[in-house]
């Protein structure tokens, strides 16, 4: 009996302090989201609405801005935005869902979202220009290059860094990752970020680690080559030469640029967080391996002009699609990864091409290796999970394919 007695109350005890817990974690969650929502007002709304101008939607991409709409209506009239490139260069792009909640602004065609991730597809890019070139080579050590206060950093491979075999830490994994949340206002370095890490034990060398850090070096090293800071070698190499208009990184003037705002889901079941108060943190913190601010339109002719040998030579992007298969259970849809080049299987269909994730959004872009499109999603509400839309969109496609009315070749006649 007395043991009995023992018991009940041990678990008295242990479900008053659980209550408590969850009580406390409630109020916490509670003066966090009252912080984030005070921070986001120094911060541009995107377009207003009197500058929003409905796009004349061609009957045969009707289908696709349908499909679009459900999805945002599926997360709550998120904002989403979506371009496909079709093999004869012919584009469509849709929006769809709110840049601002709270004031009801729309999302535009012309609306700027952090691509995140899809940023490592550019940094790869700039690194095969100068491997083209002969200004740098893929097994150059990085003691080559940079001066790192780490020997076990010194041997490895500008290869190593493209395809995440260097063994070295992800700087988000080690303790950089909460800072965002606590310190919105702090402005993130390469040194400071690299430093985070470069005393941390290594991971398996020539074994897939997938980490931001490589990206980060492979910035220093791609600025330390072309003699000129990151944002002038894209603006040079890339941004220029394809004309992308609505494409920055580092911008001095990102407070005017029309970025949408940013939500998170603090809790299952919970409403949306809106986190734009953060946005400093979170683009300087992802620095050359995840800054970039762009639309679907110019993220998708960048995709296309890369892939179409545009960017870089046949030889060259073979060597970036040399996939490596990734072991992952948790990565089954990414079947593999190549110089800053990710493979996927979605809907049956082999796909290349690169994904993102910051909080509050959720990127995603691919190119078909079979019938030569892109389609690029962006959206600012990190749930949606981008890559179902792609292949929502993509279904469409292939359906429409399949029917023979989707413009497929360069003819004289456009079909459809």
């Amino acid at each position: 009996m007395k043991i009995l007695k023992r018991v009940m109350k041990l678990v008295k005890s242990v479900l008053k302090y659980a209550l408590y817990s969850v009580l406390l974690l409630i109020f916490i969650i509670g003066i966090w989201v009252l912080y984030t929502n005070h921070l986001k007002n120094g911060f541009s709304d995107g377009y207003t609405e009197s500058s929003f101008e409905s796009n004349f939607i061609k009957e045969q991409f009707i289908d696709y801005q349908s499909t679009l709409d459900e999805a945002s209506k599926d997360y709550d009239s998120a904002g989403i935005q979506a371009t496909i490139v079709f093999k004869n260069g012919e584009k469509w792009t849709g929006s769809t869902g709110y840049a601002n909640h709270s004031k009801k602004i729309l999302v535009t065609n012309q609306s700027l979202f952090d691509i995140a991730s899809i940023t490592k597809l550019y940094t790869a890019t700039l690194t095969m220009s100068l491997v083209e070139r002969e200004k740098l080579a893929l097994d150059d050590s990085l003691s080559k290059w940079l001066n790192i206060d780490n020997s076990a950093w010194d041997n490895l491979k500008i290869q190593q860094l493209l395809n995440h075999t260097s063994g070295i830490p992800d700087y988000y994994m080690i303790g950089v990752f909460p800072k965002l949340f606590t310190f919105p206002n702090r402005s993130w370095n390469q040194d400071e970020l690299i430093g985070a890490v470069s005393e941390q034990p290594m991971h398996e060398t020539n074994s897939f680690n997938y980490s931001n850090t490589n990206y980060l070096l492979l910035g220093k090293i791609i600025e330390k080559s072309f003699a000129a800071n990151y944002r002038d070698a894209l603006l040079t190499q890339i941004i220029t030469p394809l004309n992308l208009k609505n494409t920055f990184y580092d911008d001095p003037n990102i407070s005017t640029l029309p970025v949408v705002h940013s939500y998170e889901t603090a809790l299952p079941g919970l409403d949306r967080v809106n986190v734009t108060g953060f946005r400093k943190s979170f683009l300087t913190s992802g620095n050359t391996a995840g800054a970039v601010l762009s639309n679907s339109e110019d993220v998708a002719v960048f995709t296309q002009a890369l892939f179409g040998n545009k960017l870089i030579s046949e030889s060259y992007l073979n060597m970036m699609t040399n996939f490596k298969i990734i072991n992952n259970a948790q990565l089954s849809i990414n079947t593999g990864y190549g110089l800053g080049v990710s493979r996927w299987n979605l809907g049956g269909q082999e796909l290349w091409g690169h994904k993102g994730f910051v909080p509050g959004f959720n990127t995603i872009t691919m190119y078909s290796p079979k019938h030569q499109y892109v389609i690029t999603v962006l959206a600012n509400q990190s749930n949606v999970i981008t890559n179902i839309v792609l292949e929502e969109l993509q279904n469409v496609l292939l359906k429409k394919l399949e029917r023979k009315i989707e413009p497929f070749e360069n003819t004289t006649k456009n079909e459809g």
